[in-house]
């Protein structure tokens, strides 16, 4: 599904949304080669994977991934790996348009463009002034963070993976010896070494990602704190209240209250 808008003057940036939509999950999904001659686009990988061909490279994107389409380059993309494919799309303007030089790919390491992408498709389209505005503030940023991870060094290629595994199994039991599994490493050293580069265990780690879920959870949906704490991988809404309070400083209720 593809809906488009029409561009408005935000205040303060120079990127105007033009459209935003989603690829629901399909196996065999292609698009072959098209350009964009007037806009960018902006694809957050949600599930599956998505193999890009664009100025003669092959791109792969998978859950967590955001792919940067410049506006006339041709591109063609498909489906990959035998699972089906969920996307967020949004496509948008830059009205002093720059030299793009950064890598047409990254990790959404934080969270934060796939939490703005989702706000644009909750709001979009909408023909209230204020609303126009949000949404072209909300592509400003999304822009900008990924101009920012583009720029910026990425976490080691273990802390990468490890975050990946856990997203993609964030409902699941998730114990230490599976994320050495994943890491190709024993125990022992596994957790050593992920504490020297990440900063903290992997189980804290594992118990922060797990609280930041829940706090989008929490933001975007009505759903009751005890189904938020199920679907984050936490036993039960009592451990999942406390590991929320270390980590946030307020109860899951209270978050919610002054949201």
């Amino acid at each position: 599904m593809h809906v488009d808008g029409n561009p408005a003057n935000p205040d303060g940036n120079n990127v105007l949304l033009r459209g935003c939509g989603e690829i629901r999950p399909q196996i065999d999904w292609k698009l072959p080669e098209h350009v964009h001659d007037d806009f960018n686009e902006m694809i957050f990988v949600v599930q599956g994977q998505i193999e890009t061909c664009i100025n003669g490279e092959v791109l792969v994107g998978q859950r967590g991934d955001v792919l940067w389409y410049p506006a006339g380059i041709p591109h063609a993309e498909r489906a990959v790996g035998g699972k089906p494919l969920h996307t967020i799309f949004t496509s948008f303007i830059e009205t002093t348009p720059t030299a793009v030089t950064f890598p047409l790919t990254t990790f959404d390491r934080d969270g934060r463009i796939e939490q703005q992408l989702r706000w644009m498709f909750d709001v979009f389209p909408t023909n209230n002034a204020e609303g126009r505005k949000i949404l072209n503030l909300l592509m400003y940023t999304a822009a900008y963070e990924y101009r920012r991870l583009a720029a910026t060094p990425q976490q080691s290629e273990m802390v990468l993976r490890i975050k990946r595994y856990i997203r993609k199994r964030i409902s699941d039991p998730i114990t230490l010896d599976d994320l050495a599994n994943e890491a190709g490493l024993s125990r022992f050293y596994f957790a050593r070494a992920f504490r020297t580069e990440s900063g903290m265990s992997p189980m804290s780690f594992l118990r922060r990602l797990r609280v930041e879920a829940a706090q989008t959870l929490i933001l975007r949906t009505p759903m009751p704190l005890k189904s938020i704490a199920a679907q984050v991988g936490f036993a039960d809404e009592f451990h999942f209240s406390r590991v929320f309070h270390q980590i946030t400083g307020q109860s899951p209720g209270a978050f919610r209250k002054r949201a």
